[in-house]
Parts: structure tokens; sequence; C-alpha cells
């Protein structure tokens, strides 16, 4: 499967993402989500900055053992419980890897609700 055929399939499954290829073969999107700010179990102060990134690498490995792998996060900032500096912070990170698109493609297929929060 090409990239640009696995382009397509990716956006059919993820639509609200604006899908681009880089020219060094990798894939990059972006989403809007709202922006919110809450508190953890932990009294850790959260706030979601309003951008979901997802990122797809292009053939990494050796050409033995080939793979590709996938990250896909909401950009956040945090601050710990009686803290008062903010860390940046990738919330809801979910990370999948594969030896080749069609194993990425049935991975995001199973996880699509977790992609697409």
């Amino acid at each position: 499967m090409t990239t640009e055929d696995f382009l397509q399939k990716i956006k059919l499954l993820l639509p609200d993402f604006e899908l681009s290829i880089s020219s060094s073969g990798s894939i990059h999107g972006v989403k809007k989500v709202p922006l919110r700010t809450f508190r953890n179990k932990k009294g850790t102060i959260i706030k979601i900055l309003g951008i979901r990134n997802i990122f797809i690498s292009s053939v990494m490995g050796t050409d033995e053992k080939p793979f590709y792998y996938c990250t896909v996060y909401t950009v956040s900032q945090s601050r710990g419980y009686r803290c008062k500096n903010w860390y940046d912070d990738e919330y809801n990170k979910v990370f999948i890897s594969g030896r080749d698109y069609n194993v990425i493609l049935d991975k995001f297929k199973e996880n699509v609700e977790k992609l697409n929060y």
C-alpha cells in the first residue's frame, strides 16, 4: 500500500483531522478540540489547549525489519497540586506501531474512539 492510499483510508476513519504528507514521507495532521480546564484524580490541573495532533512516520528500521509508528495526542499544559509552574504535556496520548500500513490501519480501526477523543 502506498502512502497516498494509506492517507485516503485514514481520512475516512478520521474525517475531522486535516492530514498531509511531508517531504520526508511522514503524515501529519491536526484537529481542533474544545478548550477546557479540569483536575485529574491526583489534583493536577490540566489545560487542554485546543489542538489534537497525529503523526505517522515514514518507514523506519532496517530493510529486514521495517516498521512504522504513529502518535496521537492532545496538546495541553499541566500544573501539579500546590505547584506554581505549568509544564507542556501530551494528554491522552495513543502510540501505535506495526510492520506495514495494513497493520497500522487495523489498529486504527480498533482504537478509532481513542484517536478521535
